[in-house]
């Protein structure tokens, strides 16, 4: 877990607070809230409700300042500072994030101070389908084994 005791000296509190609010939305609209609701099997409304208060804290974040995302070796740079791949590990919706951007070849992401609530839902809904890379293979086949078919043809 990505902690920090000090003040915030170097302008890292802020916007590890929108980083981690836009995982949060990000993981509940991919369907992922079994581990962020307190019942085994969510109901539709709790999920509801999940996505709901995860987009409010979201754009409450987005009006306090900007945020600036990208990933590279080093790991989840966020606005001018580095979250290591270690520290991604430790907090699941940080790390998901992260592979996430990755796996829809996102170079950077910026959102704007005061980004309205519609447009960062748009963002969360994006990074929550899946990659349009598996998107690709899936429509073109390569998600399955290779295997031979016997499709007629006509010439």
């Amino acid at each position: 877990m990505i902690t920090d005791t000090r003040d915030d000296v170097d302008g890292r509190k802020a916007p590890l607070a929108m980083v981690r609010a836009l995982a949060a939305l990000v993981d509940r609209l991919a369907g992922q809230t079994a581990t962020m609701v307190k019942t085994p099997t969510p109901s539709p409304d709790d999920r509801r409700n999940a996505v709901r208060e995860a987009l409010r804290t979201l754009a409450a974040n987005a009006r306090a300042g900007a945020l600036e995302c990208r990933v590279d070796e080093l790991g989840l740079h966020v606005n001018g500072f580095v979250i290591s791949p270690i520290e991604l590990r430790a907090e699941r919706a940080l790390f998901a994030l992260a592979k996430r951007l990755v796996s829809n070849a996102v170079g950077t992401m910026i959102i704007r101070q005061g980004a309205a609530p519609g447009e960062l839902l748009t963002l969360g809904r994006l990074l929550a389908e899946p990659s349009i890379v598996s998107r690709i293979d899936a429509v073109a086949g390569l998600n399955e084994p290779a295997t031979p078919r016997n499709t007629p043809t006509e010439v």
